[in-house]
């Protein structure tokens, strides 16, 4: 089953449903995530209500800062995926502008909860980090006060910590970023994951390297360092196939200067990809991207880190 889709709160009004909705940015739904939507969850239960979550998309930081916008761990599509697999069947996916950003907590309150007497919400869930409205100055502590007069309820839910630190989607792309990809993965509660649909690329790995692969586009997703990682590559059928995956500027022909790229080779799948969707999830580091002297270095490396990488997923 489909998700239904929300431009914006007020559109619940028209569904005739009550509504306990959770709200946050919600990029990576990592265990966090998963704790306050497991609460929102077991209280749409009790008050026989539809549960709901409400995030901003894109993240506000990319509109409020454009000169220094956050890679994100989950496209859009690959958040709603998440959601609904969770089982949230109504989300809202609230489009942030400059317009929203210059709202004060109460203005953003009123607007789109309070002022509307069909409002259908009665209960918030929160984390207890959560913030809102213009330079972040809302609290949960504001949504509970000003929720408490229009006898809706809050329920805030604490911070969920790993080796004693609270887990973030900033800590966990620091962690991809730093190439800590068990570290990231148990804060995700799943494999750090790109997502994306398969370009078109220059051809090299197939006609240069006897080695074909499908192109994925990073699209401003957290990247962890350059270099050759064994993955499983889940399909739009839903099958997995063992992968290795390439992420890197290819120095052996386009210098150290191109731009990044993400390359996979199924091990066992040899039918196009092209114009498809795909998920890779990255398993286990191999080694970093380095230059090679000729194509043929390159080509004898490559068949290795496939021989490695096959003994990881087979054990051979």
């Amino acid at each position: 089953m489909f998700p239904r889709l929300f431009a914006n709160p007020v559109e619940l009004e028209g569904t005739g449903a009550d509504y306990v909705l959770a709200l946050g940015t919600f990029d990576g739904v990592h265990l966090g995530h998963q704790q306050l939507l497991k609460e929102m969850l077991a209280i749409a239960r009790r008050e026989n209500a539809r549960p709901a979550v409400l995030f901003f998309d894109p993240l506000p930081r990319t509109v409020i800062h454009p000169e220094n916008p956050p890679c994100h761990l989950t496209s859009t599509e690959e958040r709603i995926r998440l959601l609904q697999q969770f089982g949230v069947s109504d989300i809202i996916r609230f489009p942030f502008d400059q317009e929203l950003a210059k709202l004060s907590p109460q203005e953003f309150l009123d607007r789109y909860f309070f002022q509307s007497p069909a409002c259908p919400v009665k209960a918030f869930c929160v984390g207890e980090d959560w913030r809102f409205g213009c330079r972040n100055s809302g609290t949960c502590q504001t949504l509970k006060d000003e929720a408490v007069k229009h006898g809706i309820a809050v329920c805030i839910v604490p911070q969920l910590t790993y080796r004693g630190e609270p887990i973030s989607s900033t800590r966990i792309r620091q962690a991809i970023a730093d190439g800590n990809l068990p570290e990231a993965r148990q804060m995700l509660g799943r494999p750090v994951t790109l997502t994306g649909r398969v370009q078109h690329g220059c051809g090299l790995a197939t006609s240069s390297l006897a080695c074909p692969t499908a192109n994925l586009p990073p699209d401003g997703q957290q990247l962890p360092p350059p270099g050759v990682y064994a993955a499983t590559c889940v399909l739009e059928d839903g099958t997995s196939h063992p992968a290795i995956a390439y992420i890197g500027s290819a120095p052996t022909f386009r210098g150290d200067n191109a731009d990044i790229l993400v390359e996979i080779h199924l091990l066992d799948f040899q039918a196009s990809l092209y114009d498809t969707n795909l998920r890779l999830e990255l398993a286990e580091f191999l080694r970093p991207s380095r230059h090679f002297s000729t194509p043929e270095a390159l080509s004898a490396q490559i068949q290795q880190d496939i021989a490695r990488c096959q003994s990881l997923f087979h054990g051979v």
